[in-house]
């Protein structure tokens, strides 16, 4: 399970880097719909970063029965 748990944490961080890049990205953008992608794409991200995180308590939730 603690090569499972390191995995979790890796995607959460890379599901947060990729978050903030595309917040960079948002900033800089001048067109409106390029900006609304990146929007839904930050939003995904979000969702990608909550669902790992519920994993990895799942996991550790397991871990204790």
């Amino acid at each position: 399970m603690k090569e499972v748990k390191e995995l979790l944490k890796q995607a959460i961080e890379i599901e947060r880097n990729t978050r903030e890049f595309y917040k960079k990205l948002y900033d800089k953008l001048e067109d409106p719909e390029a900006k609304k992608i990146i929007k839904k794409l930050i939003k995904e991200e979000e969702d990608h970063e909550k669902l790992f995180k519920e994993m990895l308590i799942a996991v550790e939730l397991m871990e204790e029965k």
